[in-house]
């Protein structure tokens, strides 16, 4: 069915994020079981092992992003999939009748909702303020900022607070400047 409507802006998505937040938990607590895969660790993985069977090079940042994916996995693993849209751009949201409809499905398949989460932040340039509403309003409970600190040569920390997140490159953390004093 035709649907008559625009692509959302950024801006109304960092503003008001509840409405697309509380669709996002709808989704991801659906149980739909969807025929794809798609956990970043894994794709990253699978790309690189592509280019280089076919007589590619992996640039000299891949490294270290992979080794900090695989961190931040170990830190936020995959333990319950749930069906995800993966590719949350305001354009691929469509506002009509004051209701923010999701479009554009070819990336969906099965995640980590963390990874929705983030990467609707990140494509959307959420501040601290919209990531936190977005979390109130997806876990429907007043949330505390996670912090992950990636240490050169070291661990990955994270802390949680009641479920909150900030997310990174990609849409799985955004991954803090300096690790938090013991």
């Amino acid at each position: 069915a035709f649907v008559h409507g625009a692509p959302a802006e950024a801006e109304r998505l960092r503003e008001r994020p509840a409405q697309l937040a509380r669709s996002l938990r709808a989704f991801h607590d659906s149980g739909l079981d969807l025929p794809a895969r798609f956990w970043v660790p894994e794709l990253l993985h699978s790309y690189a092992a592509l280019a280089t069977a076919r007589g590619g090079s992996l640039p000299p940042a891949y490294t270290r992003a992979q080794e900090l994916v695989d961190r931040i996995a170990a830190a936020l693993p995959l333990s319950e999939p749930v069906p995800c849209h993966n590719d949350l751009l305001a354009g691929n949201v469509i506002e009509a009748d004051g209701e923010l409809l999701l479009v554009d499905w070819e990336y969906a398949g099965l995640g980590h909702r963390y990874f929705d989460l983030g990467n609707l932040a990140v494509n959307n340039d959420f501040d601290e303020r919209a990531e936190l509403a977005l979390l109130e309003a997806y876990f429907a409970e007043s949330v505390q900022p996670l912090e992950v600190f990636v240490r050169v040569g070291g661990e990955v920390e994270v802390e949680l607070g009641n479920h909150a997140l900030r997310y990174a490159p990609g849409g799985l953390a955004r991954v803090g400047d300096e690790p938090k004093q013991a």
